[in-house]
């Protein structure tokens, strides 16, 4: 667990004990959710080693950045019930000095205590309801915490597919700065290479991960069921041309070029 996720536990632990039924739901929330940030860490990272391999999808970044704006929630939200918390305690320090003060007016003068009576039904009434505030608060807490488990499903699965095995093989031929431009490219390509290329299509993949920012499309050929035989062919390419790098192929985010 990260030193902030167990700064904010201790802390919400703090005043927790003995408070209640409200207080027996948050510590199995609190529970819960440092359960959920060790998942979180090792999530973060397996995923920081494996990203010194292969880049991050667009998608699994997204999907990080929403985890990481809905812990900063709950984190403010453990912040709210700690402050209500306090409010509570004081409350019920006055109580009980009212309480004393009650039992010492019983005994001598019938007025004074009533008033200190109704002094403590006001102060149980501010209790109730910031122990309903409470409750709403961690309502919420919990919410984001489901939130965040159907992310974190939709991010494992994100990974699991930036990481899998390409069902199928393509030659990356070219980068150019439209699609027009990558239209041309093949046209001429097919010109050069054409018993290298002939058989293949050709996707256009927009690359937006440059230094400069601006985008790029890639060239890529295919497709081409077996590795070796991509390797092969984009080795003789080579021999051609100054530029082949054998990528996975896929349909998916791409457009075929105009002939």
């Amino acid at each position: 667990m990260t030193r902030q996720g167990r700064e904010r536990n201790d802390m919400a632990k703090t005043w927790l004990v003995g408070s209640g039924k409200w207080a027996a739901l948050a510590t199995l929330l609190l529970s819960a959710c440092a359960q959920d940030l060790n998942l979180a860490d090792s999530v973060v990272d397996a995923n920081r080693d494996a990203s010194e391999a292969v880049a991050l999808t667009p998608q699994v970044e997204v999907l990080r950045e929403r985890v990481e704006n809905i812990d900063r929630a709950q984190s403010r939200l453990f912040q709210q019930i700690n402050a209500l918390a306090g409010q509570i305690n004081d409350l019920r320090a006055e109580d009980a000095r009212l309480l004393q003060k009650l039992e010492e007016l019983a005994a001598r003068d019938a007025a004074e205590a009533e008033k200190a009576r109704r002094g403590r039904i006001s102060l149980s009434g501010r209790i109730t309801a910031l122990k309903k505030r409470v409750e709403e608060v961690l309502k919420v807490a919990i919410e984001a915490r489901n939130g965040l488990s159907e992310i974190r499903r939709e991010l494992a699965g994100a990974d699991a597919q930036a990481g899998a095995e390409p069902s199928a093989w393509g030659l990356h031929l070219a980068s150019y700065r439209s699609r027009a431009e990558a239209a041309a490219g093949w046209s001429a390509i097919k010109a050069e290479l054409h018993e290298n290329v002939n058989g293949l299509q050709a996707n256009v993949i927009e690359d937006t991960s440059q230094a400069d920012g601006e985008a790029r499309f890639r060239l890529v050929a295919g497709p081409i069921a077996d590795k070796h035989q991509a390797e092969a062919l984009c080795l003789a390419i080579r021999k051609k041309t100054s530029f082949c790098e054998v990528v996975g192929f896929s349909d998916r985010s791409a457009s075929s070029p105009k002939p």
